[in-house]
């Protein structure tokens, strides 16, 4: 979507493009749920 992103086992962050917030958003939604078996 266009930004930047780190973090460590613990924690995470992200710079996105406020145009990208709500593709960015279901991006993350998607791929945490697959983490979680959901």
């Amino acid at each position: 979507v266009g930004g930047v992103g780190g973090g460590h086992n613990v924690a995470a962050g992200a710079t996105i493009p406020a145009r990208a917030k709500e593709e960015f958003l279901a991006l993350m939604d998607s791929m945490v749920s697959k983490q979680l078996l959901l």
